[in-house]
């Protein structure tokens, strides 16, 4: 399915990255199929939106709609696509929108590279700096729930130069998210075994903070103190009050408007 996807953008002149998934697990994984996968994550610039869906559905994918996915689009950071015989599409606008910033496409994908051992026209995977840092923001906001998205990061590790590290963290602090990927630094070296050296000069998270997200950064069951304890933990996670603000603004709107059941 990659290969017609991109022979569909590429027909439209669409640039795309292709986040996590498949050609992740060929690119680090000694045997890819161990890396399970879900759906198709795709990247493109957020201008590009519309014409990258109506590609999309040309192959046989059909755009969610109603008000939930109206909310992902004003809200979030991607659009939703099935497809009957293929696995699911999330269609990003923006690699994340969340800890009080948005990590816009545009940057990713103009420095972006080819895919070694495929002939894709328009498909690219993100920079080893840029992926990084996207890959651990992304298991930030979700809880770290899947190990495997740490053994991603680790097989990204133990690949990037120390060059690469140091744009990493570079680029995290710039992005306005430097915690995520220190708390991502201090799991993946905590749970498996990744060394100081592999890490370079990304440091683990510290001090008061490192013991309150050691304490909430698992989701509990009740649905109540899961909600209470997601707003502490990505308040934590913001790296400046001005980011917490921003957040807290954001998830006091949304959770209004689902009790009240309009705009607030």
């Amino acid at each position: 399915m990659l290969h017609r996807i991109d022979e569909a953008l590429a027909a439209r002149r669409i640039r795309a990255l292709v986040l996590k998934g498949p050609l992740f697990a060929e690119r680090f994984y000694p045997r890819p199929s161990a890396r399970a996968t879900s759906d198709i994550d795709l990247l493109v610039e957020e201008g590009s939106v519309p014409a990258a869906a109506e590609a999309l559905e040309g192959l046989g994918y059909a755009t969610a709609t109603g008000p939930e996915e109206e909310r992902f689009r004003r809200e979030h950071h991607h659009l939703h696509l099935s497809h009957p015989h293929a696995l699911p599409l999330e269609l990003h606008f923006h690699a994340y929108r969340g800890f009080g910033h948005t990590l816009r496409s545009e940057p990713l994908i103009e420095r972006s590279r080819m895919v070694s051992g495929h002939e894709f026209m328009t498909l690219r995977v993100a920079d080893p700096a840029d992926e990084l840092v996207y890959l651990a923001v992304h298991a930030s906001a979700h809880r770290f729930v899947r190990l495997a998205w740490l053994l991603d990061v680790r097989l990204l590790l133990e690949r990037m130069t120390s060059d690469e590290r140091e744009l990493a963290r570079a680029r995290a602090d710039a992005w306005g998210y430097r915690r995520a990927l220190s708390l991502c630094a201090l799991l993946v070296r905590e749970v498996l075994g990744v060394s100081a050296d592999s890490l370079g000069p990304i440091e683990p998270i510290r001090g008061l903070r490192e013991s309150l997200l050691r304490a909430i950064v698992g989701e509990p069951g009740n649905p109540v103190l899961r909600s209470a304890t997601r707003f502490v933990y990505t308040s934590a996670l913001c790296d400046s009050w001005n980011a917490s603000a921003r957040y807290a603004v954001h998830a006091s709107r949304g959770h209004a408007k689902r009790l009240l059941g309009f705009e607030v």
